[in-house]
């Protein structure tokens, strides 16, 4: 199946089982953005990034449909242009 991905220490870790519902439903009804935290993490799926508006930062997401073992046992997702 499809999980979405966010980057987080140089590494990346799955959405939530209701946020990436809510991103995989974004994606294939044709919005562009999914509102987290009431507004203040939205995500916009076109950059694949989500803002955090409280820190001023922001953070790239993924869509992972393709995954790979680590020699830790640790699933990690192919980039998207791989898969």
């Amino acid at each position: 199946g499809v999980q979405w991905f966010y980057a987080r220490r140089e590494r990346w870790e799955p959405f939530g089982e209701v946020e990436n519902v809510e991103l995989e439903d974004a994606e294939h009804g044709g919005r562009d953005r999914v509102e987290f935290g009431t507004g203040r993490l939205p995500a916009v799926l076109s950059e694949r990034i989500q803002h955090n508006y409280d820190a001023g930062s922001q953070r790239a997401i993924l869509r992972g449909t393709w995954f790979f073992q680590r020699s830790n046992g640790t699933m990690c997702p192919y980039p998207e242009d791989v898969a």
